[in-house]
Order: structure tokens, then C-alpha cells, then sequence
């Protein structure tokens, strides 16, 4: 039998925090234009805005998978939100 999954919930700055974080070179290519991180960037603005307003306001930037490759925490499967920000570290 093999091990259980385990599952997390992290915000953006403890999925940041990992030192061992790595995309690997099998991912798809990361295809944003200018205007697709400007708009995150703008939608991440009106969250915190938001979230000052409203306690239990939470800003989901998708699901990631990871594998444990030892040496690394491999990203398995990914938003592309998740991807520009671990680019962009």
C-alpha cells in the first residue's frame, strides 16, 4: 500500500517560503502576456482591500500539487496564478 496523500491549505507567502519550490523543465510553458499579470496583480489588490473590509475573507489562487523528490518540492499540476507567482519570487 502506498502512502496517503496529504492535503494543505497554505497562503501565498508560506507556498513562497518553501526554499525547495521547484517548477520542472516537463510543465508546459508559462504563456502570460503583460496584461494577463497586470490583471492578477490588480485582482490580488482588490483582495486585500477586501479582506480589510470583511474578516473572513479568503483569495483562492487555485490548487497546486506537489511531489516530494527528496531535494525537492516538484510542482506536479498548477494554476497559472501559482506558476507567476513562484516565477516571479
Amino acid at each position: 500500500m502506498g502512502k496517503e496523500n496529504q492535503k494543505y491549505i497554505f497562503n501565498i507567502k508560506e507556498l513562497l517560503s518553501i526554499e525547495n519550490l521547484n517548477i520542472p523543465d516537463y510543465q508546459r510553458p508559462y504563456k502570460w502576456n503583460q496584461k494577463n499579470m497586470l490583471d492578477l496583480l490588480q485582482d490580488i489588490d482588490t483582495a486585500i482591500i477586501n479582506s480589510e473590509k470583511y474578516n473572513e475573507f479568503k483569495y483562492r489562487i487555485g490548487t497546486i500539487i506537489v511531489h516530494n523528490n527528496n531535494t525537492k518540492i516538484d510542482i506536479v499540476d498548477r494554476s497559472t496564478k501559482n506558476n507567476f507567482s513562484c516565477i516571479n519570487k
